[in-house]
C-alpha cells in the first residue's frame, strides 16, 4: 500500500507541474516543411519555440495536394505552429478540389508541445486512466 501512496503522491506532483507550466510562455514546434523536411518528421526538439504572449494552444496542419491531371505528384506539406486561438483540442480532416483534389487535417491542443500530431484526447484518456487506477488501489 505504501507503494501506491508514493506513485499516487508522485502521479499528483506531475499533475501540478503540468499546470504550473501552463502559466509560464507556451511552447509550441514551429515550423513549415516546405522550408525545412525535418518538420515531416518525428524528431523535432530543433524547432521548440516559446510562444508569444497571448497564445492559447499550439497547432499542426497536414495538407496534401494532387494534381488532377498528374495523381502520382501528391504533394504533402505540414505546418506547425502557436495558436492565439483555437477551436478545441481535437482534429479536423476537410475534403475538396478546385483543380487539384486536397486533404487538409487540422489539429489544436493547448498543452506544452503538444503539436507532434498525437491526438490531445488520447492524452488525456491515459491521464485519467492512471488516475483512475491510482485512486482504486487508495480505496
Amino acid at each position: 500500500m505504501t507503494n501506491c501512496n508514493q506513485m499516487c503522491k508522485f502521479l499528483y506532483i506531475l499533475i501540478f507541474l503540468g499546470i504550473a507550466s501552463q502559466t509560464t510562455a507556451l511552447r509550441c514546434y514551429l515550423c513549415n516543411s516546405f522550408d525545412d523536411k525535418d518538420c515531416a518528421s518525428s524528431s523535432l526538439e530543433k524547432f521548440q519555440t516559446a510562444c508569444d504572449t497571448g497564445a492559447v494552444g499550439c497547432r499542426k496542419l497536414e495538407t496534401t495536394f494532387r494534381p488532377a491531371l498528374r495523381p502520382k505528384d501528391e504533394q504533402r506539406r505540414i505546418v506547425r505552429q502557436c495558436a492565439m486561438t483555437t477551436g478545441g483540442s481535437d482534429c479536423t480532416t476537410l475534403y475538396g478540389s478546385n483543380g487539384k483534389r486536397f486533404k487538409s487535417t487540422y489539429c489544436e491542443c493547448s498543452s506544452e508541445l503538444c503539436n507532434t500530431g498525437t491526438s490531445f484526447r488520447a492524452k488525456l484518456l491515459i491521464l485519467i486512466t492512471m488516475l483512475a487506477v491510482c485512486s482504486v488501489f487508495l480505496l
